[in-house]
């Protein structure tokens, strides 16, 4: 039997919290043929993210961005990158959608919570914090706003507030609020499901949690462009030219059962999203395996010149001082 080689591997700058589960995700497929050694002086590869500036310390070593939120990859500053963006930049970057990966390949299989009749729920949910920090948190409001001259909608979040429910859990109390949230939305036909902003590619768990709960998303995000997911899921606001048109749309499927139940039937998580996932993940094992064996890129000597590396700390100590540097640490506050 072939003797493993040694990989020395250094992570960096992830979220507060980041578990072993969650980093298993990223690291497993690389245990296939090496043995992990973490080296934080001298890595053969770092893994960092968006949320700190202590990658900027590694210089001779490949580097690979993984992130969640809507940042784009800066290749100048990495060689590969795992995004929840659509980017296509030669073969160095790999699309995850981070509603799966947040909610489901960290755990099972996705489930749908059974209903037993879906047709007798209450109307529709609206559960968010915040409500000024990007194009759709905005949107989301004044959308929800105008809904109700139609149904009243339960908003047990900070935004609208107008319901205590028992059945959530504190938003701080991490182990407990995903799960209760997805069973909150299973009491009603329909969620509300804006994005914070709109870049293509970039669908989180506020998509995949309806599928969970067995609920149609109202879904604004991704630029409309909400593969892999199936449309005909879903009530897609980028499809419509205005929210009265949008609205009515949702009245036309709230008072038409048959529609309602065409819609709520094909919700991915009932058939083939699993074979997605395998496929996802066979995928994004043979990316990490030919990064790890692809010979050096050309950035590693671009970014080990000391000029175009000051200019990357300047440019980021830049956007960490704007307006929009200041907002972004607020929200992380805020989800923390």
């Amino acid at each position: 039997m072939n003797q493993k080689t040694v990989l020395k591997i250094c992570i960096a700058d992830f979220w507060d919290g980041l578990t072993q589960r969650e980093l298993d995700f990223f690291l497993s497929p690389l245990r296939d043929e090496y043995v992990l050694i973490e080296d934080e002086k001298e890595p053969d590869l770092l893994i960092y993210s968006c949320f700190g500036d202590r990658h900027l310390q590694y210089s001779n070593c490949k580097r690979l961005f993984v992130c969640g939120e809507n940042v784009v990859p800066d290749f100048n500053a990495c060689d590969y990158s795992i995004s929840t963006l659509r980017v296509q930049f030669e073969d160095r970057n790999f699309f995850l959608p981070w509603g799966l990966f947040h909610n489901h390949l960290l755990s099972s299989a996705p489930s749908i919570l059974p209903t037993s009749n879906p047709l007798d729920r209450k109307f529709c949910s609206f559960i968010y914090s915040q409500d000024t920090l990007g194009e759709g948190a905005k949107l989301r409001r004044i959308f929800c706003e105008q809904l109700m001259q139609y149904k009243h909608v339960d908003c047990p979040g900070k935004v609208l507030h107008n319901l205590d429910s028992p059945l959530l859990s504190s938003r701080h109390d991490a182990n407990n609020w995903h799960e209760s949230k997805v069973c909150f939305m299973s009491n009603y036909k329909f969620n509300i499901a804006f994005e914070n902003s709109d870049a293509h590619g970039y669908i989180t768990e506020k998509l995949v949690d309806c599928y969970m709960a067995n609920t149609i998303p109202i879904y604004w995000g991704s630029r409309g462009d909400v593969a892999p997911f199936p449309k005909e899921s879903m009530i897609c606001a980028q499809d419509y030219d205005s929210l009265d048109n949008l609205i009515n749309r949702i009245i036309e499927i709230d008072e038409n059962n048959n529609l309602y139940m065409q819609i709520l039937n094909a919700n991915p998580f009932r058939s083939n999203i699993v074979n997605r996932y395998n496929e996802l993940l066979s995928n994004m094992r043979s990316f990490l395996k030919f990064l790890v064996k692809e010979d050096s890129v050309s950035s590693h000597s671009m970014w080990s010149d000391s000029v175009r590396c000051g200019i990357y700390k300047r440019n980021l100590d830049s956007i960490r001082n704007s307006f929009l540097g200041k907002a972004f640490n607020y929200t992380k506050k805020l989800l923390r």
